[in-house]
């Protein structure tokens, strides 16, 4: 009766693992989309036009790996370890959420 529970609460926990699995990768799926463009705008040659480091130095690595989180991993690591090149991604507007914390100063934040 107990390897029956067992196997039971196994295939249970695979079934969990699956969706959880897929839910994941769903998510990353829609970071990819937002976070970086379609992949015909990674032609090397407008993003060298343009006399970007950071976006050079992306499809390069784009372009040698493919688009992938290897890839996205790559280029993170490149912009730490070249200290001249910096990426802005939290560029502000009148409903980023930061500056509205700094608006409301008698709110308590907990983290």
């Amino acid at each position: 009766m107990k390897e029956h529970r067992i196997i039971w609460l196994q295939r249970e926990f695979d079934k969990r693992a699956e969706k959880i699995s897929a839910q994941i990768e769903k998510h990353l799926d829609i970071l990819r989309t937002d976070l970086l463009p379609p992949l015909e705008e990674f032609a090397l040659e407008r993003w060298a036009q343009s006399s970007i480091p950071e976006q050079v130095a992306l499809a390069d690595i784009v372009a040698s790996n493919g688009l992938c989180e290897e890839s996205l991993l790559q280029y993170f690591e490149f912009i730490r370890d070249t200290p001249n090149l910096s990426v802005d991604f939290f560029h502000t507007d009148s409903s980023d959420l930061f500056k509205e914390r700094e608006e409301i100063p008698h709110c308590v934040i907990i983290d």
